[in-house]
């Protein structure tokens, strides 16, 4: 689900500019296969590091107040400036409290986000990336909720993929996705002793140790253990042909070859070495990291998609512009999946109607999408 979701974020952001921001960092090659949602590791990386950079440089065009800029919301600007300073001279200075901290930050998170509401509405640019910066955020919740194994969340989270789904054409998760949270919604009723499992025990997501920080899917979870242990030097397919009988066997099988496996590997020494400390902490990724962020703000710095200079929709790269009564339309893509996503409700609604007899439904209205 994840995968789908990277790759249409890519097929909606295509000729934005962000295949160029990613260039700064990984190959051509590279960077095609991250947008089509198959390189998942560095696509997330890579995503999330263009969002911090817009971030950052979101809050540097609201408090720059430079003449290119022109919004026209200058108290706006004035409140989060001087909101921001605040709480910067406050943590500098050690001097605000935890409430403070708090009451500073959701003040200057509600001013931002109005900031974005009423930029949205002056410039199709500026919507884009605003647009791609919930999305990211949306993906930040889903690998929360799967860390934390928090069920509510993930519900959340899943909920807010559907549109994207459809608008990008993923027809396919669309529909599963949208069963999915159906059938997530009335497990209460449903299944209750499986949504108490999910909810207030978390078993949702699979844990191979008691850090917080470490719930991970189930199908991860069979790639690093089973999945590892059979396909390994000296496992059930290794050197045999796969004919009927040794697929049998390994189905049947798996399970208890992987506990031998990883025993053996434990009792030897050759077990899968890990840290405790997440790779994405150690001081030579943090590193990268900042490195890359630096680099694609001052790209943002020279194509800033927050000056609204011009209402219409045009590429950072490219420049090129598109027209007003022009087919492009990206920057919709949330109500266009809402759209399509109540469309496809009612097609069904029409279908069941008609293969249960209560109406009959002529072929002119069923082009149209209407039942009579």
């Amino acid at each position: 689900m994840l995968m789908s979701y990277l790759g249409s974020i890519g097929t909606v952001m295509a000729g934005s500019g962000l295949t160029e921001v990613l260039e700064l960092c990984y190959g051509s090659n590279t960077v095609n296969h991250m947008l089509s949602g198959k390189a998942v590791s560095r696509a997330l990386r890579g995503l999330l590091i263009v969002d911090a950079a817009l971030q950052a440089v979101l809050l540097h065009t609201i408090g720059a107040n430079d003449d290119d800029c022109v919004t026209g919301m200058d108290s706006v600007e004035f409140e989060i400036t001087q909101v921001y300073e605040q709480l910067l001279a406050g943590c500098q200075e050690d001097v605000f409290t935890s409430e403070d901290t708090a009451s500073a930050m959701q003040k200057l998170q509600e001013t931002v986000s109005n900031f974005k509401g009423e930029l949205s509405q002056r410039s199709r640019t500026a919507k884009l990336w605003f647009q791609f910066m919930y999305r990211m955020e949306t993906v930040r919740l889903f690998i929360r909720a799967e860390h934390l194994s928090d069920w509510s969340l993930h519900e959340y989270a899943a909920a807010r993929m559907l549109n994207l789904f459809a608008a990008s054409g993923h027809f396919s998760y669309a529909k599963s996705g949208r069963l999915y949270v159906q059938m997530v919604q009335d497990l209460p009723d449903s299944h209750p002793w499986l949504y108490d499992q999910f909810a207030n025990h978390g078993l949702q997501s699979v844990r191979r140790s008691d850090r917080q920080w470490a719930g991970i899917w189930t199908d991860l979870a069979i790639e690093q253990l089973l999945m590892r242990s059979v396909k390994s030097r000296g496992g059930l397919t290794r050197g045999r042909g796969f004919s009927e009988s040794v697929r049998m066997t390994w189905v049947h099988t798996m399970h208890r070859c992987a506990g031998v496996h990883q025993a053996m590997t434990a009792i030897t020494g050759l077990q899968h070495a890990t840290s405790d400390q997440h790779v994405e902490m150690r001081n030579s990724r943090v590193k990268q990291d900042m490195m890359d962020q630096e680099k694609m703000v001052k790209w943002f710095q020279c194509h800033n998609p927050f000056c609204a200079v011009s209402a219409s929709l045009c590429s950072l790269s490219t420049g090129l512009t598109a027209c007003d009564d022009s087919d492009v339309t990206c920057d919709e893509a949330e109500k266009i999946g809402e759209k399509i996503q109540s469309y496809g409700w009612l097609l069904f609604l029409r279908n069941k109607i008609a293969k249960e007899g209560h109406c009959q439904v002529s072929s002119d209205s069923g082009k149209r999408g209407c039942c009579r």
